[in-house]
């Protein structure tokens, strides 16, 4: 769950692992998590002192709380695949969701990695990049898909920035309705223009390659 950032050796990684893993375990905030990896001691993790500030001590246990939780979510999903087909990423609908996890709210996969239709995008499990907030919901099977001659359920709601919306929302749409303060505070002025003038999709502004976001002097070179 902890990547390179300065904390030493792999012993240390795993003992601060164990540490917010027990955290989790036993029911205990973000916040007191983290002080668990600041309070861990030199004769805990090593020979070495860990020197680690709290504002990095709190992005290490939100990334790595997400990481838990959506891999014991797929887990779960993965065990139920009688009456559930596979997973949906899903981002915060919200101006502080970044360019990269944007595009993959609403794409969904089989439990093989296979795209759903309209989905180009490739299966990553959350966290994405640190301080990821994103998570993946369980896509279930239609009671056709069952057998069952019931009509569908309508669709539910997702929490927003401004309320909640239909649960069909995806952030491509969620970004459109909102106007352009909003789309510049996500995506940044420059990307904005561009994705305005050019009437481009979210997915237009990543890499093809990588599904990474391209940067402003490439995405200028490709659409200006």
């Amino acid at each position: 769950l902890v990547r390179s950032r300065g904390l030493g050796d792999v012993y240390k990684r795993q003992r601060i692992d164990r540490e917010i893993k027990l955290g989790v375990s036993l029911g205990q905030t973000n916040a007191e998590i983290a002080k668990r990896i600041v309070g861990l001691r030199a004769g805990d993790i090593g020979s070495e002192a860990l020197t680690i500030s709290k504002r990095d001590a709190m992005s290490i246990t939100r990334s790595s709380v997400i990481a838990i939780s959506n891999e014991s979510a797929y887990q779960t999903y993965q065990a139920n695949d009688d009456v559930i087909k596979g997973v949906e990423h899903l981002a915060t609908l919200d101006s502080r969701t970044c360019p990269t996890c944007a595009p993959r709210d609403g794409c969904a996969w089989d439990f093989d990695g296979n795209q759903f239709a309209g989905n180009k995008i490739p299966f990553m499990r959350p966290p994405i990049h640190l301080n990821c907030r994103c998570f993946l919901s369980p896509v279930t099977k239609s009671f056709g898909d069952l057998g069952l001659d019931i009509a569908e359920l309508p669709a539910g709601t997702r929490a927003s920035q401004y309320g909640q919306v239909s649960e069909n929302m995806t952030f491509s749409k969620f970004i459109d309705r909102q106007g352009a303060e909003f789309a510049e505070r996500v995506l940044g002025k420059g990307r904005y223009e561009l994705y305005k003038k050019n009437n481009l999709t979210l997915n237009d502004l990543l890499n093809p390659r990588t599904f990474t976001p391209l940067s402003l002097a490439d995405l200028k070179q490709k659409y200006n």
